[in-house]
């Protein structure tokens, strides 16, 4: 579904929320630990793709170690 306003699609309780405002639309994709969004760096003003990571009671520190190893290899990608 579409949001109402951009920032409003964005998960409850999500720190993103506060520098990151989701555009209208579907999600970008959806894989094994979460789903991306197109969204608008409230800092610089870019487009850029956010991933939301589901929350999984019980997961295990390898799959948390996985995905803080995945957030650094995507934040150190820099795209025209």
């Amino acid at each position: 579904t579409t949001p109402s306003t951009p920032a409003a699609a964005l998960p409850p309780l999500c720190h993103l929320s506060q520098r990151y405002a989701r555009l209208p639309g579907p999600p970008l994709g959806e894989g094994t630990y979460g789903t991306v969004y197109k969204a608008v760096d409230r800092t610089s003003g870019s487009t850029v793709a956010v991933k939301s990571f589901r929350h999984r009671q019980g997961s295990d520190a390898q799959v948390w170690r996985t995905c803080v190893r995945e957030g650094k290899l995507l934040g150190a990608i820099s795209h025209p």
